[in-house]
Formats: C-alpha cells, structure tokens, sequence
C-alpha cells in the first residue's frame, strides 16, 4: 500500500509541474537549476477498433507511424539513472530502471521481441522521440536508444529525469 501512496505522490508532483511549465508560469532561478522531465514507453501493439491503442509518429524529419497501446508500462518514476552516451557519430540515451522497472522491461521486451518501444518524453518540447525494435529480453534493466533530439536537448532531458529520480529517492526515505 506504501508503494501505490508513493507512486500516487510522484505522478501529482509530476503533473503539477507539467501544469506549471505549460501555463508559462515564471519560476526562480532554483527551478532553471533543477528542471524536470518525464519519459513514458509505450508497447506497439496490433491495431483494434478498441480505442486502447494510437498511431503515433516517431522522428520529425521523415516519420515512422507506430501503433502503441495508450497505456505506459513504464515511466519516469521507475528511472534510478539517465545518461548521455557518446556513439560513433552521435550519442544515446541511457536509461536504468529500478528493480520494479527492471522487471517490467525484462517482461515486455520477452512479450513484444520483435515490436517497437514507443518512447515520449516531455523537457520542455513533448513528443515521440525514439522507437527502438527489442532484438532480445533486456534483463539487466539498461534501455539504450538513439533519440530525435539534439544533444542540447537530450542533455537537459537527462538532467529532468535524474533531477525526479534524485527527488523521488528523498521521498522514499519519509
């Protein structure tokens, strides 16, 4: 029951800042230190007349459309580290997941191998920023994927989601 209390408090908190940054409200300079992100996968699944699933599309300059449940199975409350990694000829973003997320990625990329992992992440601009394939189960709770974002932006989206992390660990210690 701690655990969904917690869950809830995180998901308010997040909401209430996406509600600040969306009705332009000027903040200090304490929040331009401490930004915040949220970052949300999404299963591609089969396409139904059920209204549980959208097609969405992933990478602005020429868009792949992607059909992917509504639902997120996992979201920025599960993220214990983000990080930007050099690649040959750009970078990635590093996500890892908590034991729960952990469980949950091994779960869903064991199901859907072979689909699509919609990410959406809010910094800021709000959109559908990657689409990896899952080639294999991702046991070891590392999700690595090449973002349509610039690095400035994957810098500052990494700094939001470590930014709650860090916030979400002092509040699990209350």
């Amino acid at each position: 029951m701690m655990i969904k209390f917690i869950r809830f408090n995180t998901y308010l908190w997040l909401a209430a800042g996406a509600l600040l940054l969306a009705t332009g409200c000027k903040t200090g300079d304490k929040d331009k230190k401490h930004p915040l992100s949220t970052l949300e996968l999404h299963a591609e699944v089969g396409r139904d007349n059920g209204g549980d699933n959208e097609m969405v599309p992933v990478l602005r300059e020429h868009p792949v459309y992607v059909n992917v449940a509504k639902e997120t199975f996992l979201d920025a409350a599960d993220i214990v580290e983000a990080n930007v990694v050099d690649d040959l000829g750009g970078f990635k973003i590093r996500l890892k997941f908590n034991w729960r997320g952990t469980q949950l990625l091994e779960s869903y990329s064991t199901a859907y191998r072979g689909r699509h992992i919609a990410v959406f992440a809010v910094w800021g601009p709000a959109r559908w920023i990657a689409a990896p394939v899952v080639q294999k189960p991702i046991a070891d709770g590392v999700l690595t994927f090449t973002p349509d974002c610039t690095r400035e932006e994957a810098d500052r989206l990494v700094k939001g989601l470590n930014n709650v992390a860090d916030d979400i660990k002092k509040e699990e210690k209350f």
